[in-house]
């Protein structure tokens, strides 16, 4: 059935938009040749497209390019199923045997496959299988993920020839109910007994699926035959640099200094230069004239212009619309109908009258709960009323009371000049003492800083062997047990301090 395959599915909806193509095109290294289609709204995974498959970007992610593995094949034309219903551990599984039995030169079929793993359903995920070890058998590939996050809604379609399947092949191109799955296991040969037996006889530590599917180690296999070669030359190391603190010193260090000397920095603005879009055109022909979109406007905007005459209404005639109406439908929308068909238009079409009719039906049901909300507010408005009025009657023995306190503000007008001359005080003694806190901060980073670089430098250069450990962690507790003590003693001064200051005021009552 073309068209949708389950209007209400549990699949989300991709969050890969048509100005992300461009992006997985360049970042995965996809073939000019092969088109990309960024899913619409309706589209889920088990969306039949004729024509299409749909790929999710995490098997990307670790290492897939075109064309489709052989193992994938094999194991999909087997279970008759799309790659897409594969989990994410099953494509590590298969792209790692291929790596790994490449680099030592071992023939690896779906038969040998099906001795270690079987294939099985998903329990929470309907229609999603995983390969899973036989019995107690040691696996082929460890270190697997427990889990993968928000992957599911990063999903695209591509053209089903592009997956380089033969003819013959019995690959679906949408989701399929896997076959097979309890056939009982019949192949038993010495020659697959033995090839497992290799593979396991390799170590631990090459059949790590993470170092298996390496950049290095996939630019050497045949997995990435079409991609293109690095220069020899080129290190596949990344650089190593050592960190300060989690707080970030040196930063911290700049900012201190700044705002020592009391200079600000200035703003600064980042211009990143805007990426090329791609030109979308959009043209309609109705009679003998040609309405083309304006180049000047964002390509990757959700809107249309439209201009209806000033005397069109819902309820007259429909040719003053259609000719309005007409631009709503993009060439590119055009052309992917077409691939659809008719029969999936209309599925379309239902699906979308459906998301509208539940719209309407929750806005009822909104206005309804609206109306009930308005009605619990008009009681309250009622009480407001009543409550204003008793107001209103105490008015005079608020306009008393505020005499009163008028009078005593008056009393108080001295004590509080005294007062302020006394915080004058305390706030140049608290600017000087923010001053030598800032200016330990900048001694303390400081220090910091020079001794992580000397230790820093001293292990580089196979110095560490004269550190006195023990020496240094005894020294740094008596340094923080003296640290203590000086801000014990300081809040007990400043605690004085206060009692000192307030027993001086002579506040009458």
């Amino acid at each position: 059935m073309s068209g949708s395959g389950s209007m209400l599915s549990s699949n989300p909806r991709s969050s890969i938009s048509l100005g992300e193509l461009t992006y997985l095109r360049r970042h995965y290294e996809i073939p000019d040749t092969i088109s990309l289609h960024a899913p619409a709204k309706a589209e889920r995974p088990d969306w039949h497209l004729p024509g299409w498959v749909c790929l999710y970007e995490l098997p990307f992610k670790e290492g897939l390019r075109f064309p489709i593995p052989r193992l994938v094949v094999e194991l999909c034309e087997y279970h008759e199923i799309s790659p897409e219903q594969l989990m994410p551990n099953s494509w590590r599984i298969l792209m790692s045997l291929e790596v790994l039995c490449e680099r030592h030169k071992i023939t690896l079929g779906v038969a040998d496959l099906l001795r270690a793993y079987y294939l099985k359903a998903h329990l929470n995920d309907k229609g999603r299988y995983q390969l899973t070890t036989r019995g107690k058998d040691p696996p082929l590939i460890i270190s697997l993920k427990s889990g993968d996050k928000r992957w599911k809604d990063r999903y695209f379609f591509v053209p089903f020839v592009s997956l380089g399947l033969p003819a013959d092949s019995r690959i679906p191109c949408s989701w399929s109910p896997a076959c097979r799955l309890r056939v009982e296991y019949l192949w038993d040969s010495r020659e697959s007994s033995g090839r497992l037996k290799s593979i396991l006889a390799i170590p631990e530590a090459e059949r790590e699926w993470s170092d298996l599917l390496s950049e290095s180690s996939l630019r050497q296999s045949s997995l990435w035959r079409s991609v293109e070669k690095l220069p020899e030359d080129v290190a596949m190391s990344r650089p190593f640099t050592l960190p300060l603190t989690g707080s970030n010193a040196l930063e911290r260090l700049r900012q201190a200094k700044k705002s020592s000397v009391g200079s600000s920095e200035a703003d600064r603005e980042v211009v990143v230069p805007p990426a090329d879009p791609p030109v979308l055109t959009r043209s309609q022909t109705k009679k003998k004239k040609k309405a083309v979109r304006d180049d000047s406007s964002d390509p990757f905007s959700d809107t249309v212009a439209l201009s209806f005459p000033s005397n069109a209404a819902a309820y007259s005639e429909i040719g003053p619309h259609l000719g309005e109406i007409d631009k709503l439908l993009w060439p590119e929308d055009d052309h992917r109908m077409e691939q659809v068909g008719t029969d999936g238009s209309i599925d379309t079409t239902v699906s979308h009258l459906f998301q509208g009719l539940q719209g309407v039906i929750w806005l009822k049901k909104k206005i309804k709960s609206l109306m009930a909300t308005l009605k619990e507010v008009r009681s309250q408005r009622n009480d407001l009323r009543g409550e204003v009025s008793r107001l209103k009657d105490s008015k005079k023995e608020s306009d008393q009371l505020i005499a009163d306190l008028k009078a005593q503000l008056e009393s108080k007008e001295a004590d509080v000049e005294k007062l302020r001359v006394t915080l004058g005080q305390v706030d140049d003694l608290k600017a000087e003492v923010a001053s030598l806190e800032n200016r330990m901060l900048v001694i303390g980073l400081e220090a910091e800083i020079q001794c992580r670089g000397v230790m820093a430098s001293e292990f580089r250069d196979g110095k560490a062997d004269s550190w006195d450990v023990p020496k240094y962690i005894a020294d740094l507790e008596e340094l923080e047990k003296m640290r203590a003590e000086e801000i014990t003693r300081a809040e007990e001064l400043a605690t004085s301090f206060g009692i000192m200051t307030t027993n001086d005021l002579v506040v009458d009552d």
